[in-house]
């Protein structure tokens, strides 16, 4: 079971998944919802609350609630911008609520965000970059090893620290980052479904432990 952000960059997603298993999508987007409708292999988990018209996506605590029920492999996050420092952002209070109850019930979360979102920094703080595990984005970002301004993004990233320059993060972990092959599709072979039923062990959130 996988989790789908609302918005243009959820959208997309929806657009490129083509599972050749049974899939189970977790969404409160509208278009999405409508997009996987008719879907071979796919059924699609609607999170209903109050529907806002200018992002096409459901919102509420009625959304919040349901999502305190599930534990969604991987999430697919979308944010308005992010730098390093100050983490990922939105542009509303019920984005934010949204996103934040996302992230507490996936296991792995995987940030999906074109370059334009570098160093763009909205309203709302949804939460640092310590929670994601890879990036997905265009080709557009710096490559490793070019000038960084304080606050840019590191090219890639694994939970949220920064490469060195073998490619490994402080801690030990391989940092990467997966670059779509089509800057108008942010997400293509790099996270076909084979990736989202990846075996290699993930950390899991405590509350997501089997009952």
């Amino acid at each position: 079971m996988i989790g789908l952000d609302a918005g243009t960059t959820g959208l997309a997603v929806a657009r490129a998944l083509r599972p050749r298993e049974r899939l189970t999508v977790v969404t409160h987007s509208l278009a999405a919802i409508v997009e996987l409708s008719t879907r071979p292999h796919v059924e699609v988990m609607a999170l209903g609350g109050l529907l806002h018209m200018h992002t096409c996506a459901f919102a509420g605590a009625t959304v919040t609630a349901m999502l305190r029920e599930l534990c969604l492999q991987t999430l697919f996050l979308s944010a308005t911008g992010f730098t390093v420092e100050g983490g990922m952002t939105c542009s509303s209070l019920y984005e934010t609520d949204t996103k934040r109850a996302l992230i507490e019930a996936a296991r792995r979360v995987i940030l999906v965000a074109d370059h334009t979102k570098l160093g763009h920094v909205s309203m709302m703080n949804v939460a640092s970059l310590d929670v994601v595990h890879e990036v997905v984005t265009d080709a557009g970002l710096p490559v490793r090893g070019a000038p960084r301004a304080r606050g840019s993004w590191p090219t890639c990233a694994h939970r949220g620290r920064r490469p060195h320059a073998d490619g490994r993060g402080r801690g030990g972990a391989t940092v990467r980052v997966s670059r779509a092959t089509d800057a108008t599709r942010p997400v293509s072979a790099a996270t076909d479904i084979g990736a989202h039923r990846s075996t290699a062990p993930v950390p899991r959130r405590p509350r997501c432990e089997p009952r």
